[in-house]
């Protein structure tokens, strides 16, 4: 028989509540790898903060070391810068650069020309040979990161007088290269975070491949369209298919000696029987009963060789074609029924399959087309919905009342038409067997239907 060409497999069945393991790998390996560019993130802002700061106070540094080495008093005995000032920028107003000398009695003698119109609140002074980093904000609200140095200046007169120098630049000329540094540096880490996501998704979609192509035989196992496992796996996998490979032949082999013990056992009882049969006594009634014992025997060891027979479920049982079994039985039965001139009809298409074994399903339908021909006046249907097949026919049909009888073994619609009684019987067993279910229903057209119907 061949396997069922169109058999489509469910790939979505898990539950949507349990994440697949490369889901799991990529959302994992994605928190790991946005954690990890986010502290190296981190820490690349906070050094760089920390060198852009640094820069800035060594530059003031020399600003201030240039200021004390051009720093001189004038007629009033104030200390104070040469025109032209050092650097350049003190002496343009909005400049970012400020200056300015504080004497001992906290009051500012001296600015450069770049403060012009600007209030830094009150100052005060440093001791002599030490530094101080402090912060500066004026009436605008501009703020300046400021540095003080503290010195002692002796006079021509040999007076000593304290003075303060204090050196500020705006914290926009360090804020504005920070804020590039950053926003250049968070789109680069998010471009990289989304191509090192991509590639990791594609790293494992790949390495994951083997355990898909595993699930998916397994399925194809399950849905009968394959019977084993390949032996290409990977190292990982190798041993548990070679394991299920395994466990399907032993269980196909246990199976096999079950079938082959009870038909072996129903054998042996049929010659003693057939011995008996041709027992003959002087006593009418003895004789009778004796005969009717022994066909009750031999209907019992029929069904059990057909029990025997029926494979039953399996999971390596693939889907077979409904169409050549059905029109192989029914050939054989138009010539058993050559007087009657059944016309059949087979209304099935080359899609249509079910998960059955050959010899089962031959079993079931050459029971059930017997029964129809047997009984059939002209036409014999059989035809296929989704899951279940009908076979109708334009015979007398079922009472209402005995369609359940005649399903049970021993049981007939009619006595005078020759038979055990064991057909349909054997075919609800077989049926039974996969999980599946046998009806008996009206013909609307008169006669009878037979719906049989396979789990999916």
């Amino acid at each position: 028989m061949k396997p069922c060409a169109g058999a489509v497999i469910a790939l979505d069945r898990v539950s949507s509540k349990v994440l697949s393991l490369r889901r799991r790998l990529v959302i994992t390996a994605g928190i790991v790898l946005l954690v990890f560019l986010g502290a190296t993130g981190l820490v690349l802002d906070r050094s760089f903060v920390r060198s852009a700061h640094t820069a800035q106070q060594d530059r003031l540094d020399g600003y201030l070391f240039a200021m004390l080495a051009s720093a001189e008093f004038n007629a009033e005995g104030m200390l104070v810068l040469p025109e032209p000032m050092p650097e350049p920028r003190l002496r343009r107003i909005d400049s970012g650069l400020i200056a300015f000398i504080v004497r001992d009695n906290d009051r500012m003698q001296w600015r450069s020309q770049s403060m012009l119109g600007m209030d830094v609140g009150d100052v005060s002074v440093v001791e002599a040979g030490l530094w101080r980093s402090s912060r500066l904000v004026d009436r605008g609200s501009t703020a300046f990161a400021a540095r003080s140095f503290g010195v002692t200046w002796v006079a021509d007169d040999e007076s000593e007088r304290a003075f303060t120098l204090t050196i500020a630049e705006s914290e926009r000329g360090v804020n504005a290269p920070i804020q590039e540094f950053r926003a250049n540096l968070w789109a680069a880490f998010a471009s990289v975070s989304l191509l090192l996501v991509a590639l990791q998704g594609v790293v494992l979609s790949w390495g994951l491949r083997p355990l898909k192509g595993f699930a998916h035989e397994v399925q194809a196992l399950e849905q009968g369209t394959r019977a084993r496992m390949h032996d290409d796996y990977p190292a990982e996998l190798a041993p548990l298919a070679n394991n299920l490979n395994a466990l399907l032949d032993r269980d196909e082999q246990q199976l096999a000696r079950h079938r082959d013990a009870l038909s072996d056992l129903a054998h042996s009882l049929k010659t003693p029987l057939a011995l008996l049969a041709t027992v003959r006594t002087d006593n009418h009634d003895t004789e009778k009963l004796l005969t009717q014992q022994i066909d009750n025997m031999n209907r019992i060891v029929e069904y059990q060789l057909t029990r025997a027979r029926s494979a039953g479920p399996n999971p390596r049982t693939v889907r077979i074609e409904l169409l050549p079994v059905a029109k192989k039985i029914g050939d054989a039965l138009s010539r058993l029924y050559h007087d009657k001139a059944i016309d059949l009809a087979l209304d099935v298409s080359a899609q249509d399959c079910v998960r059955v074994e050959s010899g089962d399903l031959m079993e079931i339908l050459g029971n059930v087309l017997d029964n129809a021909f047997k009984w059939a006046h002209s036409s014999v249907r059989v035809s296929m919905e989704e899951s279940a097949i009908r076979i109708d026919d334009d015979g007398p049909g079922v009472p209402a009342g005995q369609r359940e009888a005649v399903l049970r073994r021993g049981e007939r619609a009619d006595e005078q038409v020759p038979g055990h009684g064991i057909g349909l019987a054997t075919v609800a067993s077989i049926i039974a067997h996969y999980g599946g279910s046998i009806s008996i229903e009206g013909n609307p057209s008169g006669g009878a239907r037979i719906l049989i119907t396979f789990p999916t």
